[in-house]
């Protein structure tokens, strides 16, 4: 069975993501490219944040797939930040 992609826009939709590194992962790009991940569905953690301007950087590049991929929403980032 293959996905239409309603189907695809559907699903990303109720799933939130995260990854590893400092920079947007290539499974994140597929995620927000071909499976449409978007409203509230990234999180930055520890895990993904060394200084201000790298951060800055990383949501400028989330948001810039995002919009190349068609979203007609920017992205909601959420982030869990305890330090």
């Amino acid at each position: 069975t293959s996905l239409t992609s309603a189907d695809k826009r559907e699903i990303g939709q109720h799933f939130v993501f995260g990854f590893h590194g400092h920079e947007i992962s290539e499974d994140v790009k597929v995620l927000i490219r071909d499976y449409h991940v978007g409203r509230v569905n990234i999180i930055l953690m520890k895990r993904n944040v060394q200084d201000v301007k790298q951060v800055h950087q990383l949501v400028q590049s989330l948001q810039q797939l995002a919009k190349e991929s068609g979203h007609p929403r920017p992205l909601m980032i959420g982030i869990d930040q305890e330090n």
